[in-house]
């Protein structure tokens, strides 16, 4: 009896593998690629990593329709907060205390930045010294780059929020 490979139904079955399970293509992993190129600082770096994308890098890439800015603020929170944190504690001249807790939010607003990406995170949570060892509520604001998940500037005045 002679065996013969079966070469009609193997080929099917690995195309069907490679469509479905080896090299999926999605949106979310394409939108992932353009992010990647993007938070290149050198533009030449840039350009090249999306001309191997296939994009043209003098076209605009249009900001991901699917999710709103506020999505974007919550999901970038911990990493906002965690880098902001220490930013802000540094305009401290003498000395600090957070007024939240160990717990509690140190940024109960947010609002949508000047440019794509960026979220301007807000809160009042801190009490500064003065030379005088008085204390002295401020709010305080930290602008926050969704794409490079880097802090781009901090501020703090005295006040609170309403």
């Amino acid at each position: 009896m002679e065996t013969r490979p079966i070469f009609g139904v193997s080929a099917a079955i690995l195309l069907i593998l490679e469509v479905t399970i080896i090299a999926p293509t999605t949106q979310a992993q394409d939108q992932f690629d353009i992010d990647v190129c993007n938070a290149n600082v050198d533009e030449w770096a840039r350009d090249q990593c999306l001309k191997g994308l296939g994009i043209n890098p003098k076209k605009p890439v249009a900001e991901p329709a699917t999710e709103s800015w506020a999505k974007i603020a919550e999901d970038n929170y911990v990493d906002a907060a965690y880098g902001c944190k220490k930013r802000i504690e540094r305009l401290a001249q003498y000395d600090f205390e957070w007024t939240d807790g160990w717990l509690g939010a140190k940024f109960s607003h947010h609002v949508q930045g000047d440019k794509p990406g960026h979220i301007i995170y807000m809160g009042d949570a801190i009490k500064l010294q003065n030379g005088f060892g008085a204390w002295q509520q401020y709010l305080y604001s930290c602008e926050f780059n969704t794409r490079t998940k880097t802090v781009v500037d901090v501020k703090a005045a005295p006040g609170r929020l309403d």
